[in-house]
């Protein structure tokens, strides 16, 4: 009779544990296919909508007196970041003369969880030049970001996404550079930027980073692949990296990077840059090309950085000969961004030979992988043509320092003794 009600016991917990995998392995499944080959439903027609739906409320500069247009279009698009579950701010500036109005960025976050101090960065600006409806440039941008927030709305994301329409960048990247210097704190958690700028006229996508940020174009073009698209190389939107809102991360040297259509828009800043001459079939292929990289970045496979080794100059070295290599190794594949003195000069190919100016240098080398992992390292040392020694440590430069003001020392106090002598010598004559 114990053994029957063990038996019946064991099959009970068996079945109970059957329904539980049973029912558990489609949601298993499902995360594994968003893990690794997901393919978001991009909708068409929601990017259309709310394209039409900004450019409703008219011009949106700040060469206008009247604001009340930048402020009903922020409004409108916090209302929607709402409506996807972001946690939403604004962000107000004034901007003096010549314009002498207030700016409002409008902020969205979806927190990650386990790496929820990285961030990854989608942007857009709403604001537009005098008299220019601002469909394509850039109500475009801002829709295709808000159809990424509505589609990461119900996955669960590792980094923390921050979706940002920026204002003022038809009057100098005003509310990106004010976000930017408001938000230093943030600087050293930003992985990327992914800024959206134009991608609705012509028939063509492109992106475009800085050579140090090649990660970033890798990770594109193989979204690109994975959905059977295709980017325009022959032509890369340059100006648009430099002077879009691009340019004011790139300033504190965040990777960053540009998709946009490749053909120019002869509508662009004008009153023609209306609903009717856009290609919003386009808009939907930025759109998934973004989501995808993104989502890959947000929920990386590997979260490892590389480890840089700086093997030559030597860290607290006296180098009398200004003319030196610069050697590292890295531990795998990487872009490399080399900083000397604070300011970076891209990439440099290990054991390329440098002109150092006189004085204290210090090389930082940063290495990023192809999730977004940074890895580093530095060096400080001096260039000083009176040191004694082609190569010597700092250490060791302030013992022969210091032994040579001693023997100096000694040789004036023997040097005075000796014609001190003299001198009483010839008195008592």
């Amino acid at each position: 009779m114990l053994m029957m009600k063990s038996k019946n016991r064991i099959n009970a917990i068996s079945a109970v544990i059957f329904i539980f995998l049973f029912f558990s392995m489609p949601a298993f499944t499902l995360q594994v296919c968003a893990a690794t080959n997901l393919d978001f439903d991009v909708s068409q027609a929601n990017i259309e909508q709310i394209t039409k739906d900004i450019v409703d409320y008219g011009p949106r500069s700040y060469f206008d007196s009247n604001e009340s247009s930048r402020q009903q279009v922020s409004e409108f698009i916090r209302g929607i970041m709402e409506g996807y579950g972001l946690q939403t701010s604004f962000d107000e500036f004034y901007v003096g003369k010549p314009f002498d109005v207030t700016g409002r960025n409008v902020i969205g976050v979806k927190y990650g969880s386990n790496l929820k101090d990285q961030i990854v960065i989608i942007s857009a600006h709403y604001d537009t030049r005098p008299l220019s409806p601002g469909a394509d440039d850039d109500a475009s941008g801002v829709a295709v970001m808000l159809e990424i927030a509505r589609l990461f709305q119900n996955y669960s994301l590792n980094r923390t996404i921050y979706f940002i329409a920026f204002d003022g960048e038809e009057a100098g990247m005003r509310g990106s550079r004010n976000w930017m210097e408001k938000h230093e704190d943030l600087k050293g958690n930003i992985i990327a930027v992914v800024n959206v700028d134009m991608v609705a006229y012509g028939d063509n996508l492109s992106v475009s980073c800085l050579p140090q940020y090649s990660w970033l174009n890798n990770l594109f073009q193989a979204s690109v692949e994975s959905l059977n698209l295709t980017l325009n190389e022959e032509r890369t939107r340059k100006t648009g990296l430099i002077y879009g809102d691009g340019g004011a991360f790139l300033n504190s040297y965040i990777p960053t990077i540009v998709i946009a259509e490749s053909t120019i828009n002869p509508y662009y800043h004008t009153e023609d840059d209306t609903i009717e001459n856009a290609n919003f079939s386009l808009a939907k292929d930025a759109a998934k090309i973004v989501a995808k990289s993104v989502y890959r970045l947000a929920n990386p496979e590997d979260i490892t950085p590389p480890e840089v080794k700086i093997e030559y100059p030597y860290p607290r070295h006296t180098y009398k000969y200004p003319y030196n290599s610069l050697i590292y190794n890295v531990s795998e594949n990487s872009s490399i961004d080399v900083f000397i003195d604070g300011v970076s000069l891209g990439y440099i190919e290990s054991g390329h030979p440098i002109f150092w100016a006189e004085g204290t240098h210090v090389i930082k080398i940063r290495a990023i992988d192809s999730m977004g992992n940074a890895g580093w390292d530095t060096v400080t040392f001096r260039i000083n043509p009176k040191a004694y020694y082609s190569t010597q440590t700092w250490e060791n430069g302030t013992a022969y320092t210091t032994i040579i003001a001693i023997i100096l020392f000694l040789t004036f106090l023997a040097t005075s003794i000796m014609m001190l002598k003299l001198k009483r010598k010839s008195k008592r004559k």
